[in-house]
């Protein structure tokens, strides 16, 4: 069972449960005859350079190095984030995911 962060909303008596939707993103950073990207976690309901809700991790592809905040992009991914494709090969190439499948198993068991 995946969580998810869940909000009452009001309207007068009516009351709506929507689910809040995470996207793991990568960012170009402006920077002058400098290549680097950063994996920020944002709102589905904002626009794709908007405000980040955290900064997970960045990846320079000049130097091939790679820095990722596991428990944050865990925390994320268990409540249902959805990273992009690129985002998802990073991952996988640091095994974020075999960690994911190993939290999974502990806690049903």
């Amino acid at each position: 069972m995946v969580k998810s962060n869940v909000r009452l909303e009001g309207y007068g008596r009516l009351w709506i449960l929507t689910s809040i939707i995470f996207f793991l993103y990568i960012i170009h950073l402006h920077l002058s005859q400098w290549v680097v990207y950063r994996i920020v976690a944002i709102d589905a309901r904002c626009r794709r350079e908007g405000r980040a809700l955290r900064k997970v991790g960045f990846y320079d592809p000049l130097k091939n190095q790679t820095y990722l905040n596991v428990p944050a992009i865990l925390y994320f991914l268990e409540r249902g984030a959805q990273p992009t494709g690129t985002v998802h090969d990073i991952s996988k190439k640091a095994g974020v995911f075999m960690e994911l499948c190993l939290n999974q198993q502990i806690k049903f068991n």
